[in-house]
């Protein structure tokens, strides 16, 4: 299953999708950019995984954003 994610504004204004790929992975969170999709300032995550993973995952996402 896929999902598309519209990339928030970081602190200092920017929504560019790679540097939040990036600032998803130091949250051990793969994400792919959507320009390759024609989304040009989303995120395209899969989550085939277990609930407990996706809940812990949700967690490690509210985290990466607020440090975005």
């Amino acid at each position: 299953f896929y999902l598309f994610c519209k990339v928030p504004k970081s602190k200092s204004g920017s929504t560019d999708e790679n540097e939040f790929c990036r600032q998803l992975e130091k949250y051990h969170i793969l994400a792919v950019p959507g320009t390759g999709f024609g989304k040009k300032e989303w995120i395209r995550l899969a989550y085939c995984v277990s609930e407990k993973t996706i809940a812990n995952s949700a967690e490690a996402f509210k985290a990466a954003v607020k440090t975005w």
